[in-house]
């Protein structure tokens, strides 16, 4: 139990409310009980006349003693009607009192998942480049949103539990009053009973845990899918691919039925044995035992009743073990990724702040190597970005150029080197610091459900009109943003699929411009553009190198774009084989001369 209520902590429902709900559920309990307890003094009413009733509390025992004494405690006068409306307020507050406890219940199972949603979003931004280079997205969206809810049912489950138990542990006490020789009777021939159902209660754990796994499978394959539907069609797989999926989702479905099966062979022996069990009960109760018949209807209600708390009991255990995959799965990640982000350092995050005036980013002696790699796929580099400068990274594909750019923007830390920025070192500090200066735009453009105006303003927290037109004109954006229905209202979908390949460019390139950083890096720019709208696009971007204080570093494989850059660095197989311009680099470096003599 202890470990239970460590976990509910974790997820952050403190000890006083799980104290506080236990209370509540005892009360709620305690009245129902002695409210059920009332009908007994009403049935004598009842068989005797309304007005035949005479308290005598030295000849009233049990059951029928504790509620006289109870009502004299609260100096209630014993009639019928008297009796008819404490029973009812009994009823009442009993049911006002699991109101409050459902409630508080709902409550915190949304503010959990809300928070819990929250954290391992944080986490998952906040982590390596390495850790997204292993970890599968659909994995990551499987666990954060099919999983949590599970593990979230688990983890309130306890909750449940102690409510039923209470309410069990109450009710028993009261068949005890009635008669202990019958309820020890009872509890011992159905502990017995139960304990043969109770393997399928284990074996819903391992269950449960299967089928937790086997869901991260189909969220990883659907949304790998979903995300290549033109390449599906174009390679005539739609037939092949829905035949695997129909392969994994009925192994999913068979995993599934399984703990149902599991969970209804429980049901299907539980409850007729808990009212077998009952109904032998009353039968020696009014034949051997001789109890009279308003204690034994008592008997018979609270038994009815313990019923489906028996049976919810039994569900809450089974639904527990089940959520244990799905609980482990979020305990792992948070740990994984905990593990892998490194602790801020808040001393240089007020240095960065007032970095908005880089003259130059130095990279001095830069080595990296991927985790499942034996050798550098960065070696040795020393290269410097000047502010007011295009620098171009070319070399053959594979060659490492996006690892070096990912060093230059601190999204992979490197694995040996120093990163400077006006002569400070940079390489000891968390690279989310240093990302704020940075702006990126990649070589397809990631344009998400909105407007334009909020694809412009992505990564800020306001949307500046004037500052939006400005960069739109910059970027020559503002042409056809101005032609569109609703200007830059205008809703564009996700993936920008309703824009043309240049629009969608020139939108992206307003986007990274808006966010005022010093460094501005372009992947492929000018991919999927024809050769004049490449030209146009490069004459934007040497416009905004000479009326902005940045450095813009370009990845492209079109040397078209070269001539006039002022900054070309040749990379081949992770090490810098030449650094110049254009007219140098032609007469000096083997692969870029090859190269351009191809073109």
């Amino acid at each position: 139990m202890y470990f239970l209520i460590k976990r509910l902590n974790s997820y952050g429902v403190t000890t006083k409310i799980i104290a506080l709900l236990t209370v509540l559920a005892f009360l709620s309990t305690v009245t129902e009980i002695i409210g059920i307890g009332m009908f007994i003094p009403i049935f004598d009413f009842i068989q005797g006349g309304v007005d035949s009733y005479n308290l005598d509390r030295e000849k009233s025992e049990g059951v029928i003693g504790y509620i006289e004494n109870l009502l004299v405690f609260f100096d209630i006068e014993i009639t019928f009607e008297s009796l008819i409306i404490f029973t009812f307020l009994l009823f009442l507050i009993s049911k006002t009192i699991a109101y409050i406890i459902t409630y508080t219940s709902s409550y915190y199972t949304g503010v959990i998942t809300r928070d819990m949603r929250r954290k391992l979003l944080n986490l998952y931004l906040r982590s390596s480049s390495e850790y997204y280079d292993r970890v599968k997205i659909g994995d990551f969206t499987n666990v954060s949103f099919v999983e949590l809810n599970n593990a979230i049912g688990g983890v309130l489950m306890p909750i449940k539990l102690v409510i039923s138990i209470t309410y069990i542990f109450v009710s028993i006490l009261f068949l005890l009053l009635l008669s202990y020789k019958l309820t020890l009777l009872s509890a011992v021939v159905l502990f017995v009973s139960i304990l043969y159902p109770s393997r399928w209660i284990r074996a819903v754990k391992k269950a449960g845990s299967k089928n937790s796994n086997f869901n991260s499978v189909i969220t990883s394959f659907l949304l790998e899918r979903l995300r290549s539907p033109r390449l599906v069609r174009l390679s005539s797989a739609a037939g092949l691919e829905l035949e695997t999926y129909n392969s994994i989702t009925e192994k999913q479905r068979r995993l599934t039925l399984n703990v149902h099966i599991l969970k209804a062979r429980v049901k299907l022996v539980t409850e007729p044995l808990v009212v077998g069990i009952s109904l032998i009960m009353i039968y020696l109760a009014v034949t051997v035992i001789g109890m009279n018949p308003g204690e034994v209807l008592l008997y018979l209600i609270i038994t009815i009743r313990l019923v489906p708390s028996v049976d919810a009991l039994v569900s809450q255990i089974m639904n527990m073990n089940s959520s244990e995959g799905a609980i482990k799965m979020i305990e792992d990640l948070t740990k994984e990724m905990k593990e892998d982000i490194k602790k801020d350092n808040f001393q240089i995050y007020e240095k960065l702040k007032f970095m908005k005036n880089i003259e130059f980013i130095e990279l001095s002696d830069i080595s990296y190597k991927y985790n499942n790699k034996y050798r550098n796929i960065v070696d040795n580099i020393s290269v410097t970005f000047y502010t007011h400068t295009i620098s171009a990274i070319v070399g053959p594909s594979g060659s490492g150029k996006s690892t070096l750019v990912d060093i230059i923007s601190k999204y992979r830390k490197p694995t040996s080197g120093n990163i400077f920025i006006n002569g400070i070192e940079l390489s000891q500090y968390d690279g989310h610091q240093l990302n704020s200066l940075v702006s990126y735009m990649p070589q397809e453009p990631q344009i998400f459900d909105g407007t334009v105006k909020s694809h412009i303003s992505y990564g800020s927290k306001d949307e500046q009109i004037d500052k939006i037109i400005k960069y739109s004109k910059l970027s020559g954006a503002f042409s056809f943003i101005k032609n569109l229905e609703q200007g830059f209202d205008s809703l564009i979908r996700e993936g920008g699929s309703n824009l043309s390949g240049g629009q969608k460019k020139r939108l992206d390139l307003t986007r990274a411009l808006y966010l005022d950083s010093p460094v501005l890096i372009l992947d492929e720019p000018t991919s999927g553009l024809d050769q004049v709208s490449s030209k146009k696009f490069m004459e934007t971007i040497e416009y905004i190198k000479k009326n902005i204080r940045v450095i813009v570093v370009i990845i492209t494989h079109d040397l078209n774009l070269l001539k006039d850059v002022d900054q070309i660095i040749v990379f081949e197989d992770g090490k810098i084989t030449g650094k110049g311009k254009h007219k140098q680099l032609k007469g000096s470096n083997k692969w870029y001369s090859e190269a351009i003599n191809k073109l």
